[in-house]
């Protein structure tokens, strides 16, 4: 939920600035060095997804089927191969989102920084 929150934050902010010009003054060093340190801070503090993330994952999904689906055997195999999927797309867009936040490339995108 983190994630998607961050990503959701980011993505308004970067629609925001492209409408911005590039800044020419000394007040760009300064939006400079605050939007890195902020991306910075933002990609420290995403989520690092290793194997033990995974199988985590893995079973607090398997655990929410069996904990809503245990008196129904076909259903509760169900959830879980369902949920096996999901989960498996749910590492890839998290490792995706991290190799996409680069405070360099964003911050001048956004104009906040001079090419």
């Amino acid at each position: 939920m983190k994630i998607l929150t961050v990503t959701f934050y980011f993505v308004v902010l970067v629609g925001v600035t492209f409408s911005i010009p590039p800044m020419t003054n000394d007040i760009s060093f300064d939006l400079c060095s605050s939007c890195k340190s902020f991306f910075d801070k933002v990609k420290e503090n995403m989520v690092v997804v290793s194997e033990s993330t995974e199988e985590r994952l893995k079973e607090t999904l398997e655990k929410t089927c069996d904990k809503m689906l245990n008196k129904i055997p076909f259903l509760n195999e169900e959830c879980k191969r369902f949920l096996e999927e999901v989960s498996k797309g749910v590492v890839k867009d998290l490792n995706e989102a991290q190799e996409l936040v680069n405070p360099d490339n964003i911050c001048q995108t956004m104009h906040m920084c001079r090419t």
